[in-house]
């Protein structure tokens, strides 16, 4: 039964903000600043966005 349910069903929660938050973070913001904008924990953030690289002005921009 679950594999009748994962197979045709599937798991898309959290499909729409998981796709805004890395959409923001390829902008650069900050994951606080996502925060605000998507309403997920940090943690989901960090996870949805750890294989983005920023650009050196990015990071210099977060950094201050």
């Amino acid at each position: 039964m679950f594999v009748y349910y994962s197979i045709y069903m599937g798991y898309f929660g959290k499909l729409e903000e998981k796709l805004l938050a890395q959409k923001l973070r390829r902008r650069g913001w900050s994951y606080g600043q996502i925060q605000q904008k998507v309403f997920v924990s940090k943690d989901s953030i960090s996870r949805w966005c750890r294989d983005i690289s920023l650009t050196a002005s990015q990071k210099s921009r977060l950094a201050k």
